[in-house]
């Protein structure tokens, strides 16, 4: 079969140990895929831990050179705007990865985000929707609102996190538990597709010796817990369990409990609880282990206790069994489902502090070797990275293929046949100018119907409609160009016209530019082709109203990441998708600024061809000032309305 080209999206990447396991099982899933032949590019940002950024880099604003471990995989590291938000508020803003995905999204054949409610996997879900590339995703955990900021996550999923999950070809739980909670939220359950996380066996290989006699650094016991350091991991049940085998059994009077990992909030307190139970000379926090350093903990821990809350995989217990150190895990979620599955370790209720001590002194003094031997294997066979990728790509081909069938990608677009064109011209007092454009729209379309409306003009327009053998709509109160364009572009859907043209009533729009407008949409280049008098000219005019549409186009093209060299200028043509929304959605008011960013937003394709500049054939402009400062002023509403909006064109369209 054809390899595929895969991209995955993290918000942390495999060198940003203090974010627990995601950052590792990403790296494990693209190496792996990689192995396997595709081609795979992640797309990461630069967060490390509370202190610093990834290796120590500093404040940046360019994205990384691109990184190269292997053949096949490329990794794209973007500068977050801050370390500090990403870290303690999760909000991860990765400069420059925008305008990588718009300009690579439809290289890709399918895509994998990991975790839910961060700003990189809402970004490129936007993309890969616009491009009609299929997404998985993989929350890990993430999907339900459990431990902190449950508002923080409630507004964020109101804003776009709900639309993440229900926009996903897939979305892949780790286990049955993890099902059950996707369940819950919502989620299809042919949606749902179970793969377990991987164990990149690579890492494990030496499997660290067990040391034996004078080489064990304790002389007792020693209980080891690995991971983040927060309420949801029960270390407060751990230090409890701990205190009562150490008062109570004489096995345990020489014992050591070692609590490492990233202190995410729940350090002083373990500590303070540690000191208060009389633990605190034989307890350990290490902190933060990386690589090799864990394995040495596991190598060297009589039991790895791990009886976490809600935990719907966990990478720790299994890395343990493989090092040869039994487990103790919650029976409560997915972890205790594992284990029981393969073996090697103890199930009890989370919370049940005697359950916790029996289940760990029952492991020190009866430790099986022949049955963690065994719970080693299938660990391996179930869950090492090459078992789990390639049960991930007949997953990813799956989701291509029902694509390919019920979604174009938007780059296949064949030609529109257009066979009827409507051209509108929007009036407001124009009686002096109309019969001089509708002549000339006549003289250069024979073929289009011209559909005039009156925006409740006070000057014998409505009068004069009669009898210039056109069709036309007039209301007697002045609504707004936008008003009137969105009435026009209803009556183009309803009555079949695949093509609509806007010219002004003042004839600064010549008929004889309009042929060269359509024709990117008559080629399938293009929704809308805006004119712009500006495109081939190095200079503008001078004034107040020139200085203000240049800022307005400067500030559409950082917005849209397009070429805006016209932003006020209402000469456009429109082709069957763009007629079919705007006749719904097209902004009232002063439309022209707005609509840039709607386009934008909706990923309709907008191309500008140059036109003449014409001036006006009598009477005064509307363009004033105050209404350039106007239309400014929308855009900036805009600006922080237009992204928080759903888009109004699905993939399908």
């Amino acid at each position: 079969m054809r390899p595929l080209r895969v991209l995955h999206v993290t918000p942390y990447s495999a060198g940003a140990w203090a974010y627990g396991g995601i950052p590792r099982i990403a790296q494990a899933l693209a190496s792996g895929l990689a192995e396997q032949g595709h081609t795979v590019t992640v797309c990461t940002t630069d967060a490390g831990d509370a202190r610093q950024r990834l290796h120590g880099a500093g404040r940046t604003w360019r994205p990384w050179p691109v990184q190269s471990t292997e053949a096949r995989l490329e990794v794209r590291v973007f500068p977050n705007l801050s370390n500090r938000l990403a870290y303690h508020a999760q909000f991860f803003l990765p400069l420059g990865l925008d305008r990588f995905l718009a300009a690579h999204r439809t290289e890709f054949d399918v895509a994998h985000l990991h975790a839910c409610r961060n700003v990189p996997g809402i970004v490129a879900a936007r993309h890969l929707r616009a491009a009609g590339v299929p997404y998985v995703l993989a929350p890990n955990g993430t999907a339900p609102l459990i431990e902190r900021r449950h508002t923080a996550k409630r507004v964020f999923d109101l804003i776009a996190g709900r639309r993440l999950l229900r926009g996903a070809a897939r979305v892949l739980a780790v286990s049955d538990a993890e099902y059950d909670q996707l369940l819950a939220l919502g989620v299809d359950a042919a949606a749902i597709s179970i793969v377990p996380n991987p164990i990149d066996l690579r890492e494990l290989s030496p499997v660290p010796e067990r040391p034996a006699g004078t080489g064990r650094r304790h002389a007792g016991p020693v209980i080891a817990y690995l991971g983040k350091i927060t309420p949801r991991k029960r270390l407060d049940t751990l230090i409890r369990a701990f205190a009562q085998l150490r008062s109570a059994d004489a096995a345990f009077a020489d014992a050591r409990l070692i609590i490492a990992g990233n202190d995410m909030g729940a350090g002083r307190d373990a500590r303070a609880l540690a000191a208060a139970c009389g633990l605190a000379h034989c307890t350990d926090f290490p902190g933060l282990l990386r690589g090799r350093q864990r394995l040495d903990l596991f190598a060297q821990a009589d039991v790895v206790a791990y009886a976490s809350q809600d935990e719907v995989f966990g990478l720790v217990p299994l890395e343990a069994i493989l090092c040869g150190t039994p487990v103790v895990v919650a029976d409560d979620s997915g972890c205790g489902e594992i284990v029981a599955r393969v073996g090697g370790g103890v199930r009890v209720p989370p919370g049940d502090v005697p359950a916790l001590a029996g289940a760990l002194s029952t492991l020190v003094m009866h430790r099986d070797q022949p049955s963690m031997r065994l719970a080693r294997e299938r660990v391996r066979t179930l869950f090492s990275h090459d078992a789990v990728c390639e049960r991930l790509t007949a997953i990813y081909r799956d989701v291509i293929e029902h694509t390919r069938l019920t979604v174009p990608r938007r780059h296949e677009r064949v030609a529109p046949a257009v066979s009827r064109t409507l051209a509108i011209v929007p009036a407001h007092n124009e009686a002096a100018n109309l019969p001089r454009v509708i002549a000339d729209l006549r003289a250069h379309c024979p073929h289009a119907t011209i559909l005039v409306i009156d925006d409740g003009s006070s000057d014998g327009t409505a009068e004069a409609l009669p009898r210039l053998g056109v069709r036309w709509l007039a209301w007697k109160e002045r609504r707004g160009i936008g008003a009137a364009i969105r009435a026009g572009l209803q009556y183009a859907s309803r009555a079949g016209f695949d093509l609509v043209v806007r010219v002004d009533a003042d004839g600064q729009h010549g008929a004889d530019d309009i042929e060269e407008v359509a024709r990117p949409i008559c080629d399938a280049r293009a929704d809308v082709v805006l004119g712009s008098r500006y495109a081939a000219r190095r200079s503008r005019p001078a004034g107040v109203i020139a200085f203000g549409t240049w800022l307005l186009d400067r500030c559409l093209s950082t917005i849209t990441r397009r070429p805006v060299t016209d932003a006020t200028s209402g000469f456009c043509a429109l082709g069957p998708r763009a007629i079919r929304v705007l006749a719904e959605h097209h902004p009232t008011g002063y439309p022209e600024p707005e609509l840039r960013l709607f386009l934008s937003r909706n990923d309709l394709r907008v191309v500008e061809v140059p036109v003449q500049s014409r001036t006006r054939l009598s009477g005064r402009t509307s363009l004033t000032p105050v209404r350039v400062a106007g239309a400014a002023a929308r855009v900036l509403l805009a600006m922080l309305i237009v992204p928080l909006r759903p888009t109004v064109l699905p993939p399908s369209d």
